[in-house]
């Protein structure tokens, strides 16, 4: 093999071992919002697949030769004079009665063609004669009120004569919202509704055509759902009407489409609720540190799925009483469900809170959306394909927020730091007193580590400090049975090291240092000798070391100490890493009690702080727990 041959192979497995090296260092950090809001996507999704596979959507027509009965309902008012819109909707009408060719439509008993104004007239009866019907609408003057109520009666009126109709359907076409000359529109509305629910009762389906002067939110809770009112604009009437006619003929015939009532809802909400407070509990399990993947899942499953019954409840109340908008709140009822029941799995009261405000909100994020999705798509495989995207919005939203107002609300945390099964997982320190040990129990789950004990100890919040007190466990390399944490401390459990940081980056504890106690050796790679500084004797105390070095914590600790230091593969370096993904004279570190900075020396394969990388000559701050790589070497910082 030539020399040619052999630097390609060479440079081929240094960019391959930075390509890993990066991607080591992702996994290592700590699982992302984003990651949780992926689960709770899935999981909504499948949550719904579930409801559907085992409650089918059922036909809204049994008989194999069913028949439905349409009463054609037109807003004749005054204001369908303005922008010509009486003219529009009265060739949209006729184009839909002749698409439906009922002289020969076994699928339709027949047509009535009514209208409302200040009064309410079925100008064509019930029947199957297209000429008669498209005449009669062509004879449409606009003028008066809009009695919708008075409109809503006539037309159900027309079609109760027909006993061959096996479903009867009223499709209305309005520019505006129920009033009259002598009844305010806040009058008129509560008693239109109460028709309509009283029709709806009845059997009777009732569809909306509404232009953009429309109340859609009235016109939601007139139909009872937002699924069958289609929105429209001038030039567009017709579009409408073909998108109304086509949703009938999916309700109404045999083996498509179908109806969900009040208890389908019920069910869909316990199986998206369930589905949606499982996954993310096994993703905290699983991603964090509270044990095993299967842990509480015996009561959060069934006490989410109970609570989403009762979100749904409350979304189908108000939404009777304030349309589909209100059915936002409903969602985010199982946004805040599925945030507190997390906090409740950890019995922590603050964590509760804040994944509660953090459900909420997605909720509401993913309840717009939904509601818009599974409104917009309304024909069949659509319908279905827009109610599922809208539970996937609702279900990443939901775990999105749930976990970016946990980690912007947290005071205090334990990350792990150690190469294993436990490194970059985290744990939030949310409540007074947490249990640390080998058994699922305690709060801390360690269970892979096996040299643990079982119970090995507590963190108790006390006088504005946290403190460990239990088995000896490794603090700054020492080890003690009780030790007042300060950020950037580490503590070892078992085999694994956590760093403990705090949000302000503080401890009100008094510092000292314990007596006797010397800074570990410097490890490879070799670092020129520096006297450290001398230890302070002081009478045995529990509170730990106060951190002296600024530590890069890889295959091999780097203890730096205080002053400028040059990193790099040449022999002149402070310093000294030979691998070859490292430059000659690849970084220079400011060490500082206060701060530890970091120059990229315009090395080769770069310097990178958490992914990104650094610009040449720019010196960059470097926080404890923020990942660093050199060339394919990845450090964590420690203190």
């Amino acid at each position: 093999m030539g020399i040619a041959a052999l630097r390609a192979t060479e440079a081929i497995k240094t960019r391959l071992q930075l390509f890993l090296a990066k991607l080591r260092t992702v996994i290592a950090m700590k699982p992302s919002s984003l990651t949780f809001g992926m689960i709770g996507a899935i999981a909504c999704v499948i949550g719904a697949i579930l409801f559907e596979i085992l409650f089918p959507a059922k036909a809204a027509q049994a008989p194999e030769n069913s028949k439905v009965a349409v009463a054609l309902l037109i807003d004749t008012s005054g204001s369908m004079e303005q922008d010509n819109k009486l003219a529009e909707v009265q060739r949209a009408a006729i184009e839909y009665v002749q698409r439906q060719t009922l002289e020969t439509n076994q699928a339709l008993s027949g047509m009535s063609i009514n209208r409302f104004s200040s009064d309410a007239v079925t100008v064509s009866d019930f029947s199957k004669n297209t000429a008669r019907h498209v005449n009669a609408i062509s004879q449409f003057i606009a003028n008066g009120a809009t009695e919708m109520t008075a409109g809503l009666d006539v037309a159900a009126q027309s079609l109760n004569t027909e006993a061959n109709a096996d479903s009867k359907v009223i499709l209305l076409f309005t520019d505006g919202e129920p009033g009259s000359n002598i009844e305010s529109a806040d009058i008129a509305k509560p008693r239109t509704l109460s028709k309509a629910q009283m029709l709806r009762a009845q059997g009777y389906k009732i569809i909306a055509v509404a232009t953009q002067d429309a109340n859609y939110d009235f016109l939601q809770r007139l139909t009872g759902d937002a699924g069958l009112v289609f929105p429209t604009s001038s030039g567009n009437f017709a579009q409408a009407f073909q998108k109304a006619d086509a949703k009938i003929r999916n309700l109404f015939s045999s083996g498509a489409g179908g109806n969900r009532g009040f208890l389908d809802a019920l069910i869909l909400s316990a199986f998206v609720t369930a589905a949606l407070g499982t996954a993310l509990l096994i993703a905290e399990n699983t991603l964090g540190l509270r044990g095993r993947w299967w842990r509480d899942l015996s009561w959060v499953l069934p006490m989410a799925a109970l609570l989403g019954v009762a979100g749904a409840l409350l979304g189908q109340v108000l939404f009777a009483l304030f349309g589909d908008a209100a059915r936002v709140i409903g969602w985010a009822v199982v946004g805040t469900i599925a945030g507190a029941v997390l906090g409740l799995a950890d019995r922590s009261q603050a964590k509760a809170m804040r994944g509660a405000i953090g459900g909420t909100i997605g909720g509401v994020i993913g309840g717009i959306v939904f509601s818009g999705l599974s409104g917009a798509l309304t024909n069949g495989f659509l319908e279905l394909l827009g109610r599922l995207l809208g539970f996937a919005v609702l279900g990443f939203a939901v775990g999105l927020m749930l976990q970016l107002v946990q980690q912007a609300l947290k005071t205090a945390w334990l990350t792990g730091i150690t190469t294993g099964p436990y490194e970059g997982k985290q744990y939030i320190l949310g409540k007074p007193l947490i249990t640390v040990g080998r058994s699922d129990g305690n709060d801390i789950g360690l269970y892979r580590e096996k040299n643990l004990a079982i119970k090995s100890g507590t963190l108790r919040f006390s006088a504005s400090q946290w403190q460990y007190q239990g088995e000896p466990v490794l603090v700054n390399g020492v080890s003690l049975e009780q030790a007042v944490l300060n950020t950037g401390d580490t503590i070892k459990f078992g085999g694994t090291e956590f760093l403990f940081e705090t949000k302000d980056g503080t401890n009100v504890a008094p510092v000292v240092e314990v007596a006797n106690t010397n800074p570990p050796p410097v490890p490879e790679p070799r670092v020129e000798p520096v006297t450290p500084p001398t230890a302070v004797t002081q009478p045995p105390l529990s509170a730990p070391a106060t951190p002296q070095y600024w530590r890069l914590r890889g295959t091999e600790t780097l203890e730096l100490p205080f002053g400028t230091l040059s990193v790099g593969r040449n022999e002149d370096n402070q310093i000294v890493i030979a691998d070859p993904s490292v430059s000659g004279h690849h970084a220079k570190l400011e060490v500082s009690h206060q701060q530890l900075q970091i120059t990229d020396l315009g090395s080769t394969n770069g310097t990178f702080i958490n992914g990104t990388k650094l610009e040449e000559n720019q010196p960059t701050n470097l926080e404890i727990g923020a990942i660093l790589l050199l060339g394919a070497l990845e450090f964590r910082v420690t203190r």
